[in-house]
């Protein structure tokens, strides 16, 4: 597996960004052109991360599943594109800071 590091490089010497997404289109198009051009790919980083004030907690009036993460590419803005798995994001043991999203759904979960 890649890690959210490695792709971030290589998105970098390619000129890109680990990408985000706006809506569930994007999602869609994302997770459909990743199993058509790696059919063996579970999942994806994508270009989400853990604001600081959420990142030791658990989700709370605060740190809500649409609050605790923005999109690192700056130009992807809103929550519209957050598509979590049931129980996500649950930020087990205060350390998953990164997201991937998973192609067999097409939901996201948060991870170290």
């Amino acid at each position: 597996m890649i890690t959210l590091e490695d792709a971030q490089a290589k998105c970098k010497t390619e000129g890109a960004v680990v990408a985000g997404t706006q809506n569930l289109d994007e999602i869609n198009w994302m997770a459909d052109t990743v199993k058509a051009l790696q059919p063996s790919s579970v999942s994806i980083w994508i270009g989400a991360t853990r604001t600081n004030a959420c990142k030791d907690v658990r989700i709370t009036a605060e740190c809500t599943a649409l609050s605790s993460f923005y999109w690192t590419d700056g130009s992807v803005v809103g929550v519209s594109g957050f598509k979590w798995q049931l129980g996500e994001p649950n930020n087990t043991g205060l350390g998953q800071a990164c997201v991937q999203l998973y192609m067999a759904d097409k939901t996201m979960d948060d991870v170290v």
